[in-house]
């Protein structure tokens, strides 16, 4: 059976990994999803938040810049 927002092979002993890029974080180790695979964008091809942007908790994740980064 297939969860919301996993995937899951259909091998024994069963595995489901989270979607990253489907627009649902589902869980903590998706820091933002934002419904694409691109990098540069504030969420990355792997679901971390990326320097110099926040993202809203709300799905899919709305990343801006944080223009009070001064690195």
């Amino acid at each position: 059976m297939r969860e919301f927002g996993y995937y899951c092979n259909l091998e024994e002993p069963n595995f489901c990994y989270e979607i990253c890029g489907d627009g649902k974080k589902v869980n903590v180790k998706e820091e933002c999803d934002d419904g694409n695979d691109l990098d540069n964008d504030g969420c990355s091809s792997t679901c971390l938040i990326e320097h110099g942007y926040y993202c809203s908790g709300i799905e899919p994740s709305l990343c801006e810049s944080d223009c009070f980064d001064n690195l």
